[in-house]
């Protein structure tokens, strides 16, 4: 699959080029320029920016909605639990307040660290009874919070990159 790729790499930056004849079968392409470019830190920051960003997007207008309309569905959770109803005002940082600054870069590690704990208790309070079980099409339940879980967790790993505030300088960028 590696191999594919670099070819269309390859192919794509001798087309835009503009260089006739560049793509033939007596020219072979230079796979190692496309596996240094594809390698490089320019693809491995753009990707740690799409991943913290579409993680952050996705989730602000959750925390939106919970700053519109409340957090009284979370307060009743956490009180039939038997925990303090304020807790659920937590729930405003780590669905608007993280997401911000996973987006923008800044104190990303920190940031990514509290959503994937928002996450985890989201997944506690909502979804305990359906940990182990499927939809009749197969999807584990609890699918989509997981998901924002590991890849927050994921963020927290790689940081968030030269594309972002902290440029990926500071211990918690």
């Amino acid at each position: 699959m590696t191999q594919i790729l670099i070819s269309l790499f390859y192919a794509a930056s001798v087309t835009a080029s503009g260089h006739e004849g560049d793509i033939c079968a007596t020219k072979a392409p230079n796979h190692e320029y496309a596996r240094r470019v594809l390698q490089g830190p320019t693809f491995s920051n753009l990707g740690k920016l799409i991943l913290r960003a579409s993680l952050g997007l996705m989730m602000l207008p959750h925390g939106l909605h919970k700053l519109q309309h409340g957090v009284d569905g979370i307060s009743s959770m956490l009180t039939d639990k038997g925990l303090p109803s304020f807790i659920a005002w937590g729930v405003i940082v780590g669905e608007v307040v993280a997401p911000l600054f996973m987006i923008v870069g800044y104190q990303t590690r920190l940031a990514a660290l509290v959503f994937a704990f928002n996450m985890a208790v989201a997944t506690a309070l909502a979804h305990a009874s359906d940990i182990f079980s499927f939809s009749e099409y197969g999807a584990w339940k609890p699918e989509l919070p997981m998901l924002y879980l590991f890849g927050a967790l994921s963020v927290f790993l790689i940081g968030g990159g030269s594309y972002s505030v902290g440029r990926g300088r500071g211990r918690w960028d």
